[in-house]
């Protein structure tokens, strides 16, 4: 994320639901300069609609998404057992300017969650 080794980060851990059903867990690393109040704010809904509202639109991300398995702790929170595939997705998400906003380490049950990507020429 382009920091110093002493740069502060918010730290967010979120499990998500769909019909009251865990769905995925994500944590969430935003550099601490860039919105320092964070930490204080309701985040039970949309990271980027708050995030939009402080000026902080997101441009463009990259992600990677591998096929896996999750640690005991996750799978707990997923209420899945721990030989049950996962999607997990790493992903970093910019600025217009090119700053880095955040890091994202996400993990969907397999069973849950399908990736859709529209692509074209």
């Amino acid at each position: 994320m382009k920091l110093d080794a002493d740069s502060r980060v918010t730290s967010i851990k979120r499990l998500r639901l769909v019909n009251g059903e865990p769905v995925s867990f994500e944590h969430v690393f935003v550099p601490f300069h860039l919105y320092p109040e964070l930490y204080h704010e309701d985040l039970r809904n949309s990271l980027y609609s708050l995030l939009a509202r402080k000026g902080l639109k997101v441009h463009r991300a990259s992600q990677s998404i591998s096929a896996g398995f999750a640690p005991q702790e996750i799978c707990e929170l997923l209420n899945i057992s721990k030989k049950a595939p996962t999607l997990n997705i790493e992903r970093v998400t910019y600025l217009e300017d090119g700053t880095p906003l955040e890091y994202v380490l996400s993990t969907y049950r397999g069973d849950r969650y399908t990736f859709h990507v529209d692509m074209s020429r």
